[in-house]
């Protein structure tokens, strides 16, 4: 069965610091699979010294448990490099999903609603995906989900790929 971990790695006097989401079967198969996207990026020896200096958690217990991640598939999903004044997940540095293809479903979903104009704050996403500025891309999909979130079809894409963000109001207590 397929988990989602987090892990964060610090790089040395933090450059490379960050996070990044993985879906594997295990911590051990988890830390592998960062070790090698690491290794596979020229400046990817920065982001660790060691694989035993990696810290590992289950996603939804991590500072990042609020990003909807989709664990059919195995793979590294998405990595956060820190910011020192930024929010505690920083910038996305790595989509681990073909842009192109989730543009054009995106893209093809939205184009049916409203009669054939379309969901204009979709296209404006549509285009921050293929222009790859991923956080501008899931800025406007958190600013704009009170639009966004009455297309089932939409938000599921959206959640697939971590760029949908739901509060647990389950957990709140009434005052």
């Amino acid at each position: 069965m397929l988990k989602a971990f987090t892990i964060t790695h610090h790089g040395h006097e933090g450059v490379g610091s960050g996070s990044t989401v993985v879906v594997a079967t295990s911590e051990r198969i988890a830390l592998h699979m960062i070790k090698v996207h690491f290794d596979t990026k020229p400046e990817g020896y920065r982001q660790y010294h060691r694989i035993d200096m990696l810290e590992i958690e289950p996603h939804e217990d991590s500072h990042l448990g609020n990003e909807a991640v989709d664990t059919t598939t195995a793979g590294v999903k998405l990595e956060y490099r820190f910011s020192e004044d930024g929010p505690p997940c920083g910038e996305i540095v790595y989509f681990g999903f073909p842009v192109e293809e989730i543009a054009a479903e995106l893209d093809s979903l939205q184009a049916k609603k409203y009669d054939g104009r379309g969901v204009s704050c979709v296209r404006t996403l549509i285009f921050f995906l293929r222009r790859e500025e991923f956080d501008s891309a899931r800025a406007v999909a958190r600013n704009e989900s009170d639009k966004i979130r009455s297309h089932e079809d939409i938000v599921a894409v959206l959640k697939r790929i971590g760029f949908w963000y739901e509060l647990d109001f389950s957990s709140w207590s009434e005052a």
